[in-house]
């Protein structure tokens, strides 16, 4: 989806709103999936508004979501920029300045691959501790690697953990971990040995530091030290859309080891891997892991983190929408504005766009979902209470792509035309849109 052509679509849906009382609107995206991410909807849907509602007391406030899987720190830091660029009711943040720190870290194959966290400095005076923001996908992602190359056996969170100890090292005393979308079942085997945990093999043989331990080495590991602390003095804050336990018919093996590369046959091992590690916590801290909920989530890495260091687990979208202030500003709004790329019943059972959606209903809010493709039916949609614009049934996708420009040169056209006459412009460029033949509903 050209996001150009995005955003001049949301400008039509605007102009209905032109001679309405609404005047504070709440933006907060999902992200569309491999075609905008929740930053950028964020944006031009701002810039769709503002181009179409020229109210002196017109207010908007962006909040890019994410649920700590991709797209986890793209809405961190296109919230903090948002609040530099316009005023806002007082948040947290404001008491931080906010570096994204690139660095080459170790990707999910062992090549080293650019990276990159967020670094929040407390201002002078504040009293505040640094925090950092680190996310899985980014750094030991599964979308890094071809489908043909994905095996769990030989892949690594190794990154991960070289991130989150550079930020620990920094001085960060709150480190959130966002999880989800790894390319690994490995217990974070890897990452933990990179923030410090001791690994060994046969007679008490230690692992290099050099070495990446992968999902395969697991067979070989003998003990690691989980009954040292890592990272003293720092929590680590761990964010995940999803609940499952480490072992059995929906723990991390059965549930994610297919997607990862793992064949059917393969699954019992990865398996047994996860269970080897849970007992070797368990011999050395009296701690049974794998009875903790969400730790069967990215690989296990937060059942490993859970092992050996001070954490905290959360609901991901829950945490995030309380992090950035949600509520508030959706309390204070007229509109909330939301969406993701496929809307459908999986959205309903617990998903970002679903929250936003309770947290409207809650204050009455009006409440306005944009999507890539609409499945639900129209009763359902009916009995939320909310209205659903999607662009597949607005739009050929495969016309807009190849003649994005005149979707762009008629849509510019619907924005700025004056208000008395956009009932007959209307009529006119559908007309055009249709004589193109590029299906268009507005």
């Amino acid at each position: 989806i050209n996001a150009e052509y995005m955003g001049l679509y949301i400008g039509q849906i605007f102009y209905l709103l032109l001679m309405s009382k609404f005047n504070n609107y709440v933006i907060a995206f999902d992200k569309f999936k491999d075609c905008l991410t929740a930053g950028q909807l964020c944006k031009l849907t701002q810039a769709a508004i503002e181009k179409n509602l020229h109210s002196p007391l017109l207010k908007v406030a962006q909040v890019p979501l994410a649920d700590g899987g991709d797209g986890f720190l793209e809405a961190i830091e296109a919230f903090f920029n948002s609040r530099k660029q316009s005023a806002h009711s007082p948040h947290k943040f404001d008491n931080y300045n906010l570096t994204r720190i690139k660095r080459d870290a170790t990707g999910p194959m062992g090549n080293q691959i650019p990276a990159s966290y967020l670094f929040l400095e407390p201002k002078e005076g504040s009293g505040l501790s640094p925090i950092a923001f680190v996310e899985q996908a980014a750094v030991s992602g599964l979308w890094m690697i071809p489908v043909p190359q994905r095996n769990p056996f030989t892949t690594n969170s190794k990154g991960t953990g070289e991130l989150i100890m550079e930020a620990y090292k920094k001085g960060a005393k709150d480190i959130y971990l966002g999880v989800g979308g790894s390319a690994t079942v490995d217990f974070g085997i890897g990452a933990l040995q990179a923030i410090g945990l001791k690994v060994y093999k046969g007679k008490k043989e230690e692992y290099p530091d050099s070495y990446i331990l992968t999902g395969g080495d697991i067979k070989d590991i003998t003990e690691i030290d989980v009954d040292k602390k890592l990272l003293p003095g720092t929590t680590v804050h761990l964010i995940s859309d999803v609940n499952n336990l480490l072992l059995g018919p929906n723990g991390c093996t059965y549930v994610y080891g297919k997607q990862k590369g793992a064949q059917d046959n393969e699954l019992p091992i990865l398996e047994s891997y996860m269970a080897k590690m849970a007992d070797l916590v368990k011999i050395k801290t009296g701690k049974d892991v794998s009875n903790i909920p969400k730790v069967g989530a990215a690989g296990a890495i937060v059942a490993g983190i859970c092992s050996c260091a001070d954490y905290q687990l959360y609901s991901g979208i829950e945490f995030v929408a309380d992090l950035l202030g949600l509520e508030n500003v959706v309390k204070e709004s007229d509109v909330v504005i939301s969406g993701e790329g496929a809307f459908d019943k999986s959205t309903l059972e617990g998903k970002t766009v679903s929250h936003v959606i309770k947290l409207a209903k809650k204050y009455n809010k009006k409440i306005i979902v944009i999507c890539g493709v609409n499945r639900l039916y129209a009763e359902a949609i009916k009995g939320l209470g909310i209205d659903v614009f999607d662009l597949v049934s607005r739009f050929d996708t495969d016309s807009c792509f190849k003649k994005t420009e005149e979707c762009i040169n008629i849509m510019l056209s619907l924005i700025h035309i004056s208000e008395p006459t956009r009932p007959l412009y209307i009529s006119y460029a559908v007309f055009c849109l249709k004589k193109k033949k590029i299906q268009h509903t507005p």
